[in-house]
């Protein structure tokens, strides 16, 4: 599997959260309001951004499960999270089993697991109310989604920042053409779970959970960058070079030249967007 280190998720996290569709947080909520307890599933967790952008959101009392296969990420994560409480001014607390978080109008108790996603039958899915994961859905394959919808019947699942395949530069470079299409192909190669759904993932997704039964709601939630995001530009563009040159090896020297190139650009306010998608399926009343 693919795996992501914790500068990266530290590094976009803020933007992550800014680029949320907020329409469909309200729906999220909506949906919350009228249930008990509730029980939540964050695949791929990281260092649980998910976590600390939706438990304010869900209000009420919440029993979060955090699993991630790299156990340095589980450790982050508490860390990230107490520091978060800290910052945030909410009361927490340690126990043996993780965490408990009680913010202005939620209590949230944290554990984190260590698993392999792609044992989707080992993964504590049953008790879930709501199964949660952020840029996650271009990275798996649709017969590993096919076996999530299967097993989440009767339950909503939240997908934020799933890539949508929109790269824009501006101002255009001749090489911007050549370096997006190798990058694309490589997001649609096997990232551990079978050929990656890639930039097709957020309308395969909304067709195969609305097989499963569900309402599918889907909303723009793109990075804007700009001048003041040099930082994660820069981050970004590493990142498309490393994947066109596995793709497109011999055009090394081509790449090397566009990156210099895009790097000038960045330093005289280049202005770079990454489109998402964020997801959300309900599941529909009997």
């Amino acid at each position: 599997m693919s795996g992501f280190t914790e500068t990266w998720l530290s590094q976009r996290e803020p933007y992550d959260h800014a680029a949320r569709s907020q329409d469909l947080l309200v729906a999220l909520q909506h949906w919350r309001q009228g249930r008990d307890a509730l029980s939540v599933v964050d695949l791929g967790s990281g260092t649980g951004s998910n976590l600390r952008a939706l438990a304010p959101v869900l209000g009420g009392r919440q029993s979060w499960t955090l699993i991630d296969y790299d156990p340095s990420l589980a450790a982050a994560a508490l860390v990230k999270l107490r520091g978060w409480a800290t910052d945030q001014g909410f009361k927490h607390n340690e126990s043996a089993s993780g965490l408990s978080i009680e913010g202005p109008g939620f209590f949230a108790a944290v554990t984190c697991r260590r698993a392999d996603l792609r044992q989707l039958d080992a993964l504590p899915l049953a008790p879930a109310d709501l199964v949660t994961g952020s840029a996650l859905l271009d990275l798996v394959s649709r017969e590993w989604l096919e076996r999530l919808a299967s097993a989440c019947r009767g339950k909503a699942l939240c997908f934020a920042l799933t890539f949508d395949g929109d790269l824009d530069f501006d101002p255009e470079d001749p090489g911007d053409s050549h370096l997006r299409n190798a990058f694309l192909r490589h997001q649609a190669g096997d990232k551990g779970f079978g050929p990656a759904m890639g930039a097709q993932a957020p309308g395969i997704a909304s067709a195969v959970l609305r097989e499963q039964g569900h309402q599918v709601s889907g909303a723009a939630s793109p990075w804007r960058l700009g001048p003041r995001d040099q930082a994660l530009q820069s981050a970004l563009f590493e990142g498309y070079i490393q994947a066109a040159k596995e793709i497109a090896p011999e055009q090394g020297s081509e790449i090397d030249a566009w990156f210099a190139r895009r790097s000038d650009l960045l330093k005289q306010g280049a202005l770079h967007v990454v489109g998402h998608r964020d997801l959300l399926a309900l599941p529909v009343a009997p």
